[in-house]
C-alpha cells in the first residue's frame, strides 16, 4: 500500500503517517536523473527545503520510523553525475563551462561558471528571475537584451 499512497500524494498530505508507516516510500519524488544533477550542483545544501523533500534518497536524507532524519552520502547516480559535472567544470569534456566564463564583450555574460550546467538542467525556465540575471549568456538572453538596446538606440 505504501507505494500506492506515495503515488497518490500522501507523502505531502500526510507527512507524519507516511514517515512513521512508510519511511522508504517518500523518496526522490522528482526524476532520479534531475535529482542526481541537482545534487552534483550542490543543491542539497543550497536548496534543502526543496531537495530534502523531493530528492531525499539522492541527498542522503532518509526518514526513520520515529520521525528523525539521518543523512548519508548520495547514491551511485548522484556520484556519477557529480564526476561528470566536475569534469565539465575543469574543461576536460568540452562542456562549454570555460567558454561561458569568458566575456562576450556585449555586457551579457554569465556571472557563475556553473551557469551552463544549470541551463542544461532547465533552470532558465524553472528559476528565471535568478537565472536571467546571473546566467544571461547560458539562458540565451543576450540577443533579447541586444535587440532591446538597438531599439532604444534607434529611437534617439
Amino acid at each position: 500500500m505504501c507505494p500506492r499512497w506515495a503515488a497518490a500524494g500522501e507523502c505531502d498530505k500526510n507527512v507524519a503517517f507516511m514517515r512513521s508507516n512508510c519511511p522508504g516510500a517518500c523518496v526522490d519524488v522528482a526524476s532520479a536523473d534531475n535529482c542526481a544533477v541537482w545534487e552534483a550542483a550542490g543543491e542539497c545544501t543550497r536548496n534543502p527545503f526543496f531537495m530534502h523533500k523531493r530528492c531525499k534518497r539522492t541527498c542522503g536524507v532518509a526518514a526513520l520510523p520515529r520521525g528523525k532524519l539521518t543523512s548519508e552520502k548520495g547514491g551511485a547516480a548522484a556520484q556519477a553525475a557529480r564526476r561528470r559535472l566536475q569534469a565539465e567544470a575543469s574543461g576536460r569534456t568540452g562542456g562549454g563551462t570555460a567558454a561561458a566564463a569568458q566575456s562576450s564583450g556585449l555586457g551579457c555574460d554569465d556571472k557563475d561558471q556553473r551557469c551552463p550546467m544549470w541551463a542544461r538542467a532547465d533552470e532558465c525556465n524553472r528559476n528565471p528571475e535568478f537565472m536571467h540575471k546571473r546566467c544571461a549568456r547560458s539562458c540565451n538572453m543576450c540577443r533579447v537584451r541586444l535587440s532591446a538596446s538597438r531599439r532604444a538606440d534607434s529611437e534617439l
